[in-house]
């Protein structure tokens, strides 16, 4: 999207890491035909039909090809493209294959929002179980292993939509990361602006959240909480905070990690506190240290800003602090949404000036990864390569 970062400095001999870079040696890991059928997704994606209405296209050609081809046709394109194998020794053969190329592979739950019945426990019980299940995957896929896990894949949306809501009003919504932490060992929701089924379903699915927390802790799995529409992030960081309240205090590395979105004008999670005592609106939330509660900042900063906030007031709660900087995967849907509702659209309005706001929050973690004692862990998720040959250049 843009031109992210430059490489390495007029005249400078570039490092050999550089090198497999620009040479796209990582590829080799891969075999000829799933670099075809990477070209071939790859078109497809880029199909404007595909594109609109994905779901449309896949009940379309269902209905053309019959379900027995159709079938047969998605395993070996969308499918085999983005699943990584169809059973445990599948995707362990596939990790180690990777990791033998220098490729240190992440397993995603790619589960979000409504199940096919809506958001009952039912729904949220069964992804739980394939939660656990990928913890148990990537635990077997090599050292330092990690997952990238979905909030709303064990909590409703319309919950986490009424959280963001009410924590953006200038009363709060009475939460803190201990008091979240509390809710994640056992203690019951009790929050007055819920109904009861509300707080018991808000029970619940911390309940879930702390399970394969536990699981992944236990296991030395690093769960990366994934960002989500921008109205949701609010609340699924202020979750985020009381896991890693609880979990992110010991060990080599954060268990939990938060990412951050560069293509919103203000970078959400959406939290973080305010040592200075700070008023708020409704693009930046923050922890106020002397009250105990989630505040609501007055400012509305840029993504870089925020990020330094909330850096150093994880530091502030001596907690290790896992950051995966992404641009953003919810572009289309969130410019839809803020035409919907006559607002405007929460993210920048062209590819470079989302690169350029990934090049600041990326520079901004590289400056303080480099920080003697640091306990930061940064992910730099991207495609692009302007910004891959940033950090090299570090």
């Amino acid at each position: 999207m843009g031109q992210g970062g430059s490489g390495g400095l007029e005249g400078e001999e570039e490092s050999p890491l550089h090198v497999q870079v620009r040479e796209g040696r990582g590829l080799a890991a891969l075999g000829r035909w799933e670099l075809l059928r990477g070209l071939l997704v790859f078109a497809l994606c880029s199909h404007p039909w595909l594109e609109r209405d994905p779901e449309a296209f896949l009940r379309a050609s269902r209905r053309l090809l019959g379900p027995r081809l159709w079938r047969w046709l998605l395993s070996v394109s969308l499918w085999g493209q983005f699943a990584v194998g169809r059973s445990p020794e599948a995707v362990q053969e596939l990790s180690q294959r990777l990791r033998a190329r220098g490729l240190r592979p992440m397993l995603a739950l790619p589960i979000e929002g409504e199940g096919p019945d809506g958001e009952g426990e039912a729904w949220f019980e069964q992804n739980l179980e394939a939660a656990l299940e990928c913890v148990g995957l990537a635990a077997a896929s090599g050292p330092e292993p990690a997952m990238q896990l979905k909030v709303t894949a064990l909590l409703s949306q319309k919950l986490c939509e009424k959280v963001s809501l009410r924590l953006a009003e200038p009363e709060g919504a009475g939460l803190s990361p201990e008091e979240v932490a509390a809710m994640l060992g056992g203690q019951a929701p009790e929050l007055t602006w819920l109904s009861p089924a509300e707080n018991q379903h808000l029970g619940r699915g911390l309940r879930r959240l702390e399970e394969v927390a536990q699981a992944a802790v236990a296991q030395g799995v690093q769960v990366l909480v994934d960002a989500e529409m921008s109205h949701l992030n609010p609340a699924l960081t202020c979750l985020t905070w009381g896991l890693m309240w609880r979990h992110n205090r010991d060990g080599p590395r954060p268990w939990i990690w938060n990412t951050w979105q560069a293509y919103l004008r203000v970078s959400t999670p959406g939290h973080t506190w305010d040592t200075a005592g700070g008023t708020w609106d409704t693009h930046v939330h923050s922890w106020d240290t002397s009250g105990c509660t989630w505040i609501h900042l007055r400012h509305t900063w840029e993504a870089e800003a925020h990020l330094g906030v909330h850096l150093a007031q994880v530091g502030v709660a001596g907690l290790r602090c896992g950051v995966k900087l992404v641009r953003g995967a919810y572009l289309a849907q969130e410019q839809e949404r803020a035409r919907g509702g006559g607002r405007p659209s929460p993210t920048w309005d062209t590819p470079e000036e989302t690169s350029d706001s990934y090049r600041r929050c990326l520079q901004l973690l590289l400056t303080a990864l480099a920080r003697p004692g640091s306990r930061l862990h940064v992910m730099v998720a991207t495609h692009n390569e302007a910004s891959t040959l940033q950090v090299l250049a570090r």
